[in-house]
């Protein structure tokens, strides 16, 4: 029984994603886009940078909580903790 147990355990521990995706718009505090916003998972080197409209798309997250920031220069980073995966995290950077 216990080797029955042990066995479906680590197959649930190995069908986790192994990465999740975090996807969201920079806006400032007047609503509008910040386009080129650097928009960094804490502690690694996992980045991307806004586009014109604002959005972003971060791939190879880890799944879980995890740390994202927004910056620019010209206005203060921004840090969120969100679970990844996630969709829609918004950012609003004042200046």
């Amino acid at each position: 029984m216990k080797l029955r147990t042990l066995s479906v355990l680590a197959a649930a521990i190995f069908a986790l994603p192994a990465h999740a995706q975090v996807a969201g718009f920079v806006l400032d505090t007047a609503g509008q886009p910040v386009a080129g916003a650097r928009v960094t998972l804490q502690a690694t080197n996992v980045r991307t940078t806004t586009a014109i409209d604002g959005s972003f798309f971060l791939a190879s997250v880890p799944p879980g909580f995890v740390e994202i920031v927004a910056a620019k220069k010209g206005y203060y980073n921004e840090g969120q903790s969100v679970q990844a995966p996630a969709v829609g995290i918004g950012f609003r950077l004042e200046t």
